[in-house]
C-alpha cells in the first residue's frame, strides 16, 4: 500500500513538473495562446485573461487594478481601477458630479487614449473654469466594457454602478447586441457554470498550456467568421425588444437613484462617404434598427437622447479604416461626442435638471 502511494506520488510530482517545464518554455519562446478572432466579441474576451475575467453575471468584466497593455488591445496601454473599469480609482464618496457611460468598447474607447475618450473630453470641458471659483468638480466613471450587450450593461449598471451614484448616466449600445448569438444562444439564454467553476477557470486561464489547448480546441471547433454575422434564422445576441427592454431597465434605475439618463445612438460609417457607390450593406441596414429602437424609446419614454449617430453622418474623417473597422469611431470622433454630449448637460443644468 505504501510503495502505491509512493507511485502515485512520484507520478503526479513528475506531471507537475513536466507541465511547469512546458509552461516555462511557452513563456520563454513568447507562444502566444490567444485564439485570433476579429469578432471576438462573440465570448472570445475569455482567451484574454490578463485582459479579462470571467463573470457568473455578467460573463466577463475587466481585471484591475492595473494597467495592461495586451495583443488584444493591438496598441496602447490602458489603465484598469479596481472596480473593473478604465480610469482612476473611484472613491465611495465624493462631492463631485459623477458623470457614468454605460456602454461597449466604442465607450471604453478602442485604441484612444483614456485623456481622449468623449468622456474624458466631456468632464474636461464641465470643469473648465469651475474649479477656479470653487464649484463642484465633474469626475467621469467609465462603465464602457469591450464585447458588452445592453443585457450584460443592465446588469453591469443595477450591480456596480449605481452603487457610485452618478448624477448623469450616458447609456450607448447596439454593435454587439446586433451580432449573432454564439451557438445561437442569446445574451439572456446564456448561463455560465456555478461560481466555484468560474473561479477555478480565472485561475488556470492564466496558464499558456491550458490556454493553447483550449485555443486548439476551438480553432478545429468554431465556425467560419462569415457565419458570425446574423443572417435569416439566426439569433442576435439581444433582440431588439430585448434591446428596448434593457435600455429603460437602465433607464429605469438611473431615475430610481436621482441620476439623470441621457441615451446615445451608436455611429457607423455612412455608405455614401466611407463606401464604394451603391454598396449594400445588411450591417448597415440591421444597426440603424437598432438606433432607430433607441430614438423611439427616447420619444415614448420622454429621455434626453444625443443623437451621435445623425450628427455623425455629416462628417466623413470620424473612422479612419471604415472596411476593417466600422465600429470604432477615432480620437476626432469622441471629440465630436464630447462637444455634443456636454451641449446636452450644460442646457440640462441651465435649466435646472
Amino acid at each position: 500500500m505504501l510503495s502505491l502511494f509512493k507511485k502515485l506520488s512520484f507520478s503526479l510530482i513528475s506531471l507537475v513538473v513536466f507541465l511547469g517545464l512546458v509552461e516555462i518554455t511557452l513563456i520563454m519562446l513568447g507562444i502566444s495562446p490567444a485564439f485570433q478572432n476579429r469578432f471576438f466579441l462573440l465570448n472570445r474576451n475569455y482567451d484574454y485573461p490578463e485582459v479579462f475575467r470571467r463573470d457568473v453575471d455578467l460573463f466577463w468584466t475587466l481585471r484591475g487594478p492595473q494597467t495592461v497593455a495586451s495583443e488584444f488591445f493591438a496598441k496602447g496601454e490602458y489603465r484598469i481601477n479596481s472596480r473593473g473599469m478604465r480610469g482612476a480609482e473611484i472613491s465611495g464618496e465624493s462631492e463631485a458630479t459623477r458623470i457614468a457611460v454605460v456602454g461597449n468598447s466604442c465607450s471604453f474607447g478602442w485604441q484612444i487614449s483614456e485623456q481622449q475618450t468623449f468622456l474624458s473630453g466631456l468632464v474636461k470641458q464641465l470643469n473648465d473654469g469651475r474649479t477656479s471659483n470653487g464649484a463642484a468638480e465633474f469626475v467621469g466613471i467609465n462603465g464602457g466594457i469591450p464585447g458588452y450587450t445592453s443585457y450584460q450593461g443592465r446588469h453591469f449598471f443595477a450591480r456596480d454602478i449605481a452603487a457610485l451614484k452618478p448624477s448623469f448616466t450616458l447609456i450607448m449600445f447596439g454593435w454587439n447586441d446586433q451580432w449573432a448569438a454564439a451557438g445561437n444562444i442569446s445574451d439572456a439564454e446564456q448561463q455560465l457554470p456555478p461560481g466555484l467553476i468560474v473561479a477555478l477557470h480565472n485561475t488556470v486561464n492564466r496558464l499558456r498550456l491550458y490556454r493553447m489547448v483550449r485555443s486548439a480546441i476551438l480553432s478545429a471547433s468554431e465556425s467560419d467568421l462569415s457565419d458570425m454575422l446574423v443572417k435569416e434564422g439566426m439569433k442576435p445576441r439581444v433582440s431588439l425588444s430585448e434591446f428596448r427592454d434593457n435600455l429603460l431597465a437602465i433607464v429605469r434605475k438611473a431615475r430610481e437613484i436621482g441620476s439623470v439618463p441621457i441615451l446615445m445612438t451608436s455611429p457607423i460609417p455612412g455608405l455614401e462617404t466611407y463606401y464604394p457607390p451603391h454598396r449594400y450593406s445588411p450591417m448597415h441596414t440591421n444597426h440603424a434598427n437598432y438606433n432607430l429602437t433607441t430614438r423611439r424609446l427616447a420619444f415614448d419614454e420622454s429621455i434626453e437622447i444625443v443623437d451621435l449617430a445623425a450628427e455623425f453622418d455629416a462628417r466623413t474623417d470620424l473612422f479612419d479604416d471604415a472596411e476593417f473597422d466600422p465600429i470604432h469611431f477615432n480620437a476626432a470622433g469622441h471629440a465630436l461626442a464630447a462637444n455634443l454630449i456636454a451641449k446636452r448637460i450644460k442646457l440640462l443644468l441651465s435649466s435646472g435638471k
